[in-house]
């Protein structure tokens, strides 16, 4: 694909043109599809862009809805769209993303149409049904499970952006060879807001620019000796940012290396956490002792 119309607009027909009884009803399949969203309490609070992906695959940025009066998170993904067609990616009742070429019926909130060749997305067309105004849209987005203080004269604008609260831990024990810098694993997730923590690539990819506050903490195990250095580095898109702590054991047994920074993130831009160690060492057990939290500063 090179190049596609962000936003598809109704179609003019002229008199004489000779499929003008195409493009009417191309037009008016795109109206009943919007209409049919507001039959009820049908409407997007956050996020939900549309946009083309690989071939066929439309992508679609992490968002909060409301279907049928019931909110629901839905984490960033990508779906497949028919090939030749006129699409409609809509989130049905039960909270899924869906795409087909027939218009659907029932509780669901509509996002956008795609046109598609054989092979590629031609346009992509923004259908969302925004929350119309401040106070429901603040109510929607805390249905989610995101903390909104209602008195601050900028809620609007951080149920708009999105709010970043990420917890991420590890409860088994895990080992870090010597002398290497070594990507810290994550098995378990305590919240994320978002939908921007990858726990099978253990990575934060941050869904908004702004300010981020991250901190981590990771505790070696019993057998640490006297004098092992261990460093605990943020790295972004793959390298080394920021030191969040440099230490060098006084005594032996178990060590805690922790620290915290504060990173400005690009939209995409992606997050890990690594560690280095003087001696081969393993971590002690629990999620109490291995853990991280990423925020964003509003």
């Amino acid at each position: 694909m090179t190049a596609y119309t962000n936003f598809l607009k109704l179609r003019a027909q002229a008199y004489d043109q000779q499929n003008w009884d195409v493009l009417m009803n191309e037009n008016l399949a795109i109206i009943d599809f919007n209409a049919g969203a507001l039959n009820s309490k049908n409407r997007v609070a956050l996020g939900g862009v549309v946009s083309a992906g690989t071939g066929l695959n439309a992508d679609y940025t992490a968002m909060v809805v409301e279907v049928g009066g019931i909110t629901y998170n839905i984490a960033a993904g990508s779906i497949a769209c028919t090939a030749s067609a006129l699409n409609y990616l809509y989130v049905n009742a039960s909270g899924t993303v869906m795409a087909t070429t027939a218009a659907p019926t029932g509780d669901y909130v509509s996002l956008a149409v795609v046109d598609t060749s054989a092979t590629v997305l031609l346009r992509v067309g923004d259908l969302r049904q925004l929350a119309p105004d401040p106070p429901d849209q603040l109510d929607l987005v805390e249905g989610a499970g995101i903390a909104i203080d209602k008195t601050d004269p900028l809620a609007p604008v951080i149920a708009i952006k999105g709010t970043s609260h990420v917890r991420v831990d590890q409860s088994g024990v895990i080992s870090f060879p010597a002398a290497v810098y070594t990507k810290m694993v994550y098995d378990g997730e305590s919240f994320d807001t978002l939908g921007e923590f990858d726990l099978s690539l253990s990575r934060f990819t941050a869904l908004y620019d702004g300010y981020y506050d991250v901190s981590a903490i990771i505790t070696t195990n019993a057998s640490t000796t006297a004098g092992e250095l261990h460093v605990l580095r943020a790295y972004v898109n793959g390298a080394s940012t920021a030191t969040l702590n440099y230490k060098r054991a006084g005594s032996a047994g178990t060590q805690s290396v922790q620290g915290s920074t504060s990173l400005f993130l690009t939209a995409g831009d992606y997050l890990e956490f690594y560690l280095y160690t003087s001696v081969a060492r393993s971590i002690a057990a629990g999620a109490v002792n291995n853990h991280a939290t990423i925020s964003r500063r509003l």
